[in-house]
């Protein structure tokens, strides 16, 4: 029941976040009239805020457990969209900015430590499994939803949109933390084996840069967010576009078949990787990811008439999904496993902001490039190789993988 109740207001804040993913940079061109310029200055303003409370989120966590950061990142989240619905002018853009930005960069802190404390170290994967398809048809339905209303009522649908964006935050925190929260007794996450001389006190945020154990699974989330998804975001489409020659309908079901596919397969491959564990499943992701950038290299390959693109960008829609399946049921269960028990606030902040510095630094990157075929492809390429060597950097199956595993056999 405290699951469900979980996803429900997972879906409800995802909703909101859908509604105004695809009009934020529209609504402050067209209806605040920001220069682009400015434009960009409100996303990267955001963006700061949250890498710079990133850390102290973390540490916060570690010394008092994720609620009360949680609590606070709802309420910044809340009134970051509400006052964007308000602006009128830059001086108000610039509060929200601040206010998202200081939301989001501590809610992705302690979300993990949030979903542990809740449910348990193993429900981490599975949590993340469902929470992202519940992600992409949210944000689907509500992206359309969204145009449609612009379309209609003008600029009166943007900032309702923004007002519930800001409420189904306020939602999420009142279901989430306060009443499941309350009626879990807003537990501890401790592990039994941790050793008692390593008071959460003494966490530091800058721990996790310098512990080597931990330092490949920083270099995989780098690779995933800039070299992937970021790609996905922000270049991709262009390329598609300017290199390929294909239509705009072409772009748009790109990304539709993507995420029809991550719904209809992330249960059966989350299932796959709670039998093959996180390392395996963790592999197979940069497999996959390798073999849909070859496909995509060979949509661009010159000569090619665009019906073959297009069935070679769409199958490269298909095996990308894939590749993400893989990626929600490993990835944070192994940033658990192999986090000190008492410090997985600060290893999960310092996760949440190296996603965020690819996001930023993979369109930097490689939107320069894009046009030379060889270069563009090689590079993603190569990163995903890098992801693989940083998972072999990890050693053997994790603590987790093990448990996983024998848990599976005695079924």
């Amino acid at each position: 029941m405290a699951k469900r109740l979980f996803f429900t207001a997972y879906g409800i804040s995802i909703f909101g976040t859908g509604l105004v993913y695809p009009l934020t940079a529209i609504f402050l061109r067209e209806t605040v009239h920001l220069s682009a310029m400015q434009v960009a200055a409100y996303f990267a303003l955001a963006a700061l805020s949250g890498v710079l409370v990133n850390p102290a989120a973390g540490m916060w966590c570690d010394r008092q457990g994720p609620y009360r950061v949680a609590i606070m990142a709802v309420a910044a989240q809340t009134m970051g969209p509400v006052t964007l619905a308000l602006a009128h002018s830059p001086a108000v853009v610039w509060a929200a900015a601040v206010l998202t930005g200081v939301g989001s960069g501590a809610f992705f802190a302690v979300q993990t430590p949030l979903i542990a404390s809740l449910f348990g170290k193993s429900s981490i994967g599975s949590v993340y499994s469902r929470q992202y398809v519940i992600m992409n048809v949210a944000t689907a339905v509500a992206g359309l939803l969204s145009g449609w209303a612009v379309g209609t009522w003008g600029e009166s649908a943007y900032r309702i949109a923004f007002v519930y964006n800001g409420i189904s935050f306020l939602i999420y925190g009142v279901l989430a933390v306060g009443l499941i929260g309350a009626r879990l007794g807003y537990p501890r996450l401790v592990d039994e084996e941790a050793p008692d001389d390593e008071p959460a006190s003494t966490a530091s945020p800058w721990r996790p840069y310098t512990d080597r154990r931990f330092l490949p699974l920083l270099g995989m989330q780098l690779a995933i967010s800039a070299f992937a998804f970021a790609q996905m975001d922000a270049v991709l489409p262009v390329v598609f576009r300017e290199v390929g020659g294909l239509p705009v309908l072409a772009v748009s079901a790109f990304l539709t078949v993507n995420g029809v596919t991550v719904v209809l397969l992330q249960p059966t491959i989350g299932r796959l990787c709670e039998r093959l564990g996180h390392i395996r499943s963790l592999r197979l992701l940069f497999l996959t990811w390798g073999v849909s950038f070859a496909l995509g290299a060979l949509s661009m390959v010159g000569g090619l008439p665009v019906a073959a693109r297009i069935a070679l960008v769409l199958l490269f829609a298909v095996v990308f999904a894939v590749g993400e399946c893989f990626l929600s049921p490993s990835f944070q269960p192994l940033v658990a496993d192999r986090s000190p028990a008492r410090s997985l606030g600060s290893y999960s902040a310092s996760v949440s902001l190296v996603y965020s510095l690819g996001l930023a630094l993979g369109p930097a990157v490689m939107l320069p490039v894009f046009s030379q075929w060889a270069v563009y492809w090689g590079i993603l390429l190569l990163a995903m190789g890098c992801g693989l060597v940083a998972l072999r950097m990890l050693g053997s199956e994790s603590s987790t993988d093990a448990s996983l595993q024998s848990q599976v056999m005695s079924r």
